[in-house]
């Protein structure tokens, strides 16, 4: 395969990455809201601990580049899930 080849498989796989990330931080707002309603802190940790785990188990990635990616999907996530 050529350079062009991989760079347009490359960025449709993007498009797919950015469509799953906007449709994550859909439902990271209505958890914000069902939190907000039970009273509930936006930031849980053992819930991040868990995703950070389990993805760790579900990819031949190095664990600390998992963590980077994630700390940027749960910074996000938070914004999302907080009231304007």
């Amino acid at each position: 395969m050529s350079i062009e080849q991989y760079r347009y498989e490359i960025d449709t796989i993007d498009k797919k990455l950015i469509s799953l990330v906007e449709r994550r931080m859909k439902l990271a707002s209505k958890i914000g809201k069902l939190k907000m309603a039970e009273e509930l802190p936006i930031e849980q940790s053992d819930r991040e601990k868990y995703i950070r785990k389990s993805m760790y188990k579900h990819s031949s990635l190095e664990e600390r580049d998992i963590d980077e990616l994630y700390d940027i999907i749960f910074n996000l996530s938070k914004k999302y899930q907080t009231p304007d």
